[in-house]
């Protein structure tokens, strides 16, 4: 699925980068408590969260463990601008992500993030752009910086899974932290060490490193299989967040998603896009906000609910 993007996407508007929010407006209830993959709503209905948000979905709500982190660092006061040495640690466990990677900085949010990035490339782009290589390589015809600009790449989880790996050239890699949005910082991972200087980043709160580095230590040990975890869908307690696990989902959903590894794009026609998460919603389960951007094999879920899913996507 590629397109330019709909209303919903990040777009340029003037000299800003305009990120949209996670979407909840839209036709859900008022949610009172979410835990690991569901929203649970004060109507009393439970949904099930399928949104990526860009990579920030993967851990749900809370995470495994870096929720407790988050409250681990509430509890330390960490929660001001500060340097911290979680930051310098944050900083040397993504540098393996980025093949070429010499340096990196970091930004209190994905918007300060992608302003850096707009900064560089001389041209407006979202992580939408960057995660799809048809959708990059149209944005970045319009760039001035050609050196930089036609490296621009984003890390992803289990980008081998899809055959995604971050291209060995990647002068610049966006790094979005796989924990919940309020505690997870984004980077830029820079081959020349001169970008880094010249868009050093955010002081940011010493929480956000601090959770971040955690949730990175969960999605590793969410990819190995957790011994006793909670994943009713799983055969075995501990069997791993893998291609065995994420093809649980084809018998109910492969007419509605074109699933590459955990990342499910929908078959939909773009105009029809508004009902057909509208139809998801009646069918409590939220995908994520635009059209072609994935949606995520939740790492827990009840066949229910996807039988409940793709009963309401029948149509489409």
């Amino acid at each position: 699925m590629t397109s330019p993007g709909n209303a919903d996407t990040p777009r340029s508007e003037g000299n800003s980068l305009v990120v949209p929010s996670t979407g909840l407006s839209s036709g859900l209830p008022t949610i009172n408590r979410m835990r690991g993959r569901r929203l649970y709503a004060s109507d009393g209905r439970r949904f099930l969260d399928l949104r990526f948000e860009y990579g920030r979905g993967f851990l749900g709500a809370k995470g495994l463990r870096a929720g407790t982190f988050a409250k681990n660092g509430i509890e330390r006061g960490l929660t001001q601008p500060a340097p911290s040495i979680h930051e310098s640690r944050l900083k040397k466990a993504i540098l393996p992500l980025a093949p070429r990677a010499a340096a990196v900085s970091l930004f209190s949010n994905l918007e300060r993030a992608l302003a850096a990035l707009e900064r560089i490339l001389g041209v407006a782009m979202d992580p939408g752009a960057i995660f799809d290589p048809v959708r990059r390589e149209h944005a970045l015809q319009a760039s001035e910086s050609t050196v930089h600009a036609r490296a621009a790449e984003i890390w992803r989880p289990f980008a081998q899974a899809v055959g995604a790996d971050a291209r060995p050239d990647a002068g610049i890699v966006l790094f979005i932290s796989p924990c919940p949005a309020p505690f997870g910082p984004a980077g830029l991972a820079f081959a020349d060490k001169g970008l880094a200087l010249r868009e050093p980043g955010d002081e940011i709160p010493p929480i956000m490193p601090f959770v971040a580095l955690r949730a990175l230590a969960d999605l590793d040990r969410l990819a190995k299989g957790i011994p006793g975890g909670p994943h009713r869908s799983r055969p075995v307690a501990d069997a791993s967040y893998d291609e065995t696990f994420w093809k649980r989902t084809d018998r109910r959903l492969s007419s509605a998603f074109e699933r590459r590894g955990p990342y499910l794009y929908a078959r939909c026609a773009q105009s029809l896009w508004p009902a057909f998460r509208t139809a998801a919603l009646e069918a409590v389960c939220v995908l994520t906000p635009e059209w072609d951007m994935p949606s995520i094999v939740p790492y827990e879920f009840d066949d229910g609910e996807l039988k409940n899913l793709a009963a309401a996507l029948a149509g489409f």
